[in-house]
């Protein structure tokens, strides 16, 4: 018994809509699992395929427009969700020729970023899963990955707010209105000192002047590292 291997890119045009097969790797079991170089070696496992549009044959979706995002987990920790795009990121060696290493694949440059790194766009999310993961394979190829979109979450609870009377009116720092939401950009600075508080850190201050006495810097600053560019005194006073 011979078994025949399909081709795994090919186009029908059925009831008006451009027609893709499902992706193998996606088929469920270990094929799901598909691998990238973000330049460091990288592994997702894909979702299931999104439900076929009405009247379509078993196993195909819309292409291009249906299927622009396709939704994976990182295969060591399925907590870690991205999307992945129809869009690639691929930088290659010096000295290599694009032309190369783009042959056999449907993929046009969108955009050249630096020199080696250029930005591809496939027909949809589908091709450019398949076209990322083989070029990742390539020795020339340094990074290879479709464009993702993670969701956006808090990493953390944020630190209560400090006994400073006039904390209110530091709005980089944490620009909240009376109920406490957020009304426009800070520094999130309440976000990061449940993890941090800076210790160790030196903040450098350009400016047209620093009251060094003051009690929140006295005992803060860092000797000889101040430097008065107006007079050329390098205590900075």
């Amino acid at each position: 018994m011979k078994l025949l291997r399909l081709p795994t890119i090919c186009l029908s045009l059925i009831a008006g809509h451009i027609l893709v097969p499902v992706h193998p790797r996606a088929a469920g079991g270990d094929d799901s699992v598909v691998r990238f170089r973000e330049p460091q070696a990288t592994a997702y496992r894909l979702a299931p395929v999104p439900v076929p549009v009405p009247g379509t044959p078993a196993g195909q979706v819309a292409a291009p427009g249906a299927s622009d995002w396709r939704r994976a987990t990182a295969a060591d920790d399925p907590e870690i969700t991205v999307e992945l795009g129809s869009r690639i990121v691929l930088q290659v060696n010096p000295q290599t020729a694009l032309e190369s290493v783009l042959k056999g694949h449907s993929l046009t440059v969108a955009r050249t970023v630096a020199p080696g790194m250029y930005l591809l766009q496939a027909a949809n999310s589908a091709a450019a899963i398949t076209a990322a993961a083989a070029l990742a394979e390539r020795p020339e190829v340094v990074a290879s990955y479709p464009i993702m979109r993670r969701p956006w979450r808090r990493q953390g609870p944020l630190a209560p707010a400090p006994n400073d009377p006039r904390f209110d009116e530091q709005w980089h720092l944490d620009h909240r209105g009376g109920d406490r939401n957020l009304i426009g950009p800070d520094l999130n600075a309440r976000g990061a000192w449940p993890t941090t508080r800076g210790e160790g850190v030196i903040v450098g201050v350009g400016d047209d002047g620093v009251q060094t006495s003051h009690p929140d810097l006295s005992t803060r600053m860092a000797s000889g590292l101040s430097y008065n560019f107006f007079r050329e005194i390098s205590t900075g006073v």
